[in-house]
């Protein structure tokens, strides 16, 4: 019994025999030849694809990583900027002397008698702003008219930081506090 071979098996046993006995048949060569080459093109194209597919692929997850971090810097930002647009908008002019400023706090407050002095000190400059600090000494306020003080001048219409603060009890009344503190009012130049 004879063993029947697939057909292109039959064919490529014929086209070896052939080559091997100096007799190629071209036409069935040339087939061959192209059977098995645009397979082997396809595969190759196909890896390279594949691979270049899988690299762009990585490159756009990285990407869409990327844009998330520099959404959430833009909204950091702008809230930022926010805030500092609004502070900015409360330093004063720089004609503003803070010894006038201090007093208009301690006239609102209610404490204009109490303040001891007011000595301005070296002023500061910044780009686009100076700080003009001043040493402020109240005497006999109690902690509530201190308390106001502050708030009224942090809190006010102007940009006014207090920058050191220290107190002390009185001897004679433990509850009135007579205090030292150093007071900038930001003006823009």
């Amino acid at each position: 019994m004879e063993m029947r071979l697939p057909y292109p098996v039959v064919h490529l046993k014929e086209l070896m025999t052939g080559f091997l006995k100096g007799r190629p048949d071209r036409k069935k060569a040339y087939l061959y030849a192209i059977y098995i080459i645009i397979p082997l093109a396809l595969l190759a194209a196909g890896l390279t694809l594949y691979g270049s597919y899988a690299s762009v692929k990585k490159a756009v997850q990285t990407k869409k990583k990327e844009v998330a971090v520099m959404a959430s810097m833009k909204a950091d930002y702008i809230g930022k900027k926010t805030v500092l647009d609004s502070v900015a908008q409360r330093a004063a002019d720089s004609g503003t002397s803070p010894v006038s400023a201090i007093e208009e706090i301690a006239k609102r407050t209610g404490i204009k008698e109490r303040v001891a002095s007011v000595k301005p000190l070296e002023e500061v400059p910044s780009p686009g702003y100076t700080d003009k600090p001043v040493e402020v000494k109240l005497e006999a306020v109690d902690l509530n008219q201190l308390v106001n003080f502050i708030y009224h001048a942090e809190a006010g219409p102007v940009l006014m930081v207090v920058r050191e603060l220290s107190m002390k009890s009185r001897f004679e009344n433990p509850d009135l506090l007579d205090v030292t503190m150093k007071v900038s009012l930001v003006t823009k130049e």
